[in-house]
């Protein structure tokens, strides 16, 4: 517990130019908006309000939370910011690893890209695994009362127990053939996307790793994560205009409906990511000259874009420009966040990067894998435990979500103490014995 303590909240170390510390402050930012997000959109529902025409009202056309809740509304962006994290890293640690066992078509490569799968699969996995069997055998025994949250408790029990084997195979965005249904720890879609893509991003991180080989291997390898790109997006445009046929077809065939599908569209920023992690390779040691009024304009351009995306679309009234918004936000979305982590680390972050790279948010950012597996869940546990009526309002939603963010990330923390570090340590130990003390 000391030493996992330490490594929560000791402030890193600064070595080297190459240092990505700006990803653990976009991390932590981003974990708390989707408490924030979460906070809004369950929390209206389950607490018993008096004035439920207020909420209507925020969330339909009259947009009677006004432009700042725009923020809440467009909170899903915080889950396509932590998949772009996790691309970016995989890429740019991938390749890293490429360049030390001078690829994989050899002997002692095949080990390392074994090793690659394994390692990331318990790495997810053991602390996923233990967090079910805390919802399916401690839970229900802390929360008996009132009846509403004690039911809650036991019935995601129930359903843990009988597709915990979905979660751990990282399947359970895919539909079930006997037509069950899923309320596992429901945000865990997010790992299963995120696996399904570990899984085939070797396809595209290895060309782009060739390219080191020659120019001709460099122009193959970003004309083929080109062309992946565009298939992606295209597929996109055809969903805004023909998305009812696609959920249908998804639906009767098994498949993940858009939003959670590896091919939908939070597909562009994963490749997005996957992109930069090769551009933060590729200039790795290397100075990058930019004048400081392009670099001024190009942040200029980025905030103004990301704050059009976030809102913007408060003044969306036709459907046109819904279809435009619907189409280019995903990749829009990833674009600024490519030039944010590429602009950082390449020394031209300014305020940004010192704010991104603040030590506090690096020990969010350390707990925010459990934090994102248990907010959800305790969160409705403290909605269902409230049994009297209540005046919605802006500010009482924003009281809870204050309350709920520090609950959130002490539970993150004890966590990460108990059932991610230790295991996450003695797996690193054994890897680096069995790839003889390399890692």
């Amino acid at each position: 517990i000391q030493t996992n303590l330490e490594f929560i909240f000791k402030p890193p170390i600064k070595k080297g130019s190459n240092r990505l510390d700006c990803l653990e402050g976009i991390r932590a930012i981003s974990m708390t908006w989707v408490i924030l997000g979460h906070n809004f959109a369950f929390g209206t529902f389950l607490i018993h309000g008096r004035n439920k025409e207020l909420i209507r009202q925020i969330r339909g056309p009259e947009k009677a939370g006004g432009l700042a809740f725009e923020a809440i509304a467009q909170g899903e962006f915080s889950v396509d910011t932590f998949l772009f994290i996790g691309a970016t890293l995989l890429s740019y640690l991938l390749l890293k690893d490429l360049d030390k066992s001078n690829g994989w078509f050899h002997a002692k490569g095949l080990v390392r890209v074994f090793f690659f799968y394994v390692n990331r699969y318990l790495r997810i996995a053991i602390p996923l695994a233990l967090s079910i069997a805390f919802f399916v055998g401690i839970a229900p025994l802390l929360i008996t009362q009132p009846l509403r949250a004690a039911y809650l408790a036991w019935t995601e029990a129930e359903n843990c127990k009988e597709v915990w084997w979905r979660h751990l195979l990282f399947f359970n965005i895919w539909g079930r053939y006997d037509g069950g249904g899923d309320s596992c720890i429901g945000q865990t879609w997010y790992l299963a996307f995120d696996m399904e893509w570990v899984l085939v991003s070797p396809l595209i991180v290895y060309p782009l790793w060739l390219g080191k080989f020659g120019r001709t291997q460099k122009l193959m390898g970003i004309i083929w994560w080109c062309v992946l790109f565009a298939g992606f997006f295209i597929a996109h445009i055809v969903y805004v205009y023909r998305g009812d046929e696609i959920e249908r077809y998804s639906s009767e065939h098994y498949l993940p409906n858009w939003n959670f599908a590896p091919w939908g569209w939070r597909s562009h920023c994963y490749m997005l990511g996957l992109m930069t992690g090769y551009i933060l390779h590729e200039t790795k040691d290397k100075k990058i000259k930019i004048s400081n009024a392009l670099n001024l304009s190009i942040w200029s351009f980025v905030f103004l874009v990301a704050f059009s995306l976030i809102y913007g679309p408060y003044n969306i009234t036709s459907g046109l420009e819904h279809d435009a918004y619907e189409a280019m936000m995903k990749t829009s979305w990833g674009l600024c966040l490519a030039w944010v982590v590429i602009a950082c680390v390449k020394g031209y972050g300014g305020l940004v990067n010192d704010f991104l790279s603040w030590g506090l948010w690096a020990s969010i950012s350390k707990i925010s894998f459990m934090t994102y597996l248990f907010h959800m869940s305790w969160n409705w546990y403290y909605f269902n435990i409230q049994d009297y009526n209540v005046d919605f309002s802006m500010w009482l939603m924003t009281q809870i979500f204050v309350a709920q963010l520090f609950v959130d990330l002490s539970l993150g923390l004890a966590a990460s103490l108990t059932l991610e570090l230790p295991f996450g340590k003695i797996q690193k130990i054994l890897l680096q014995k069995l790839l003889g003390g390399r890692g």
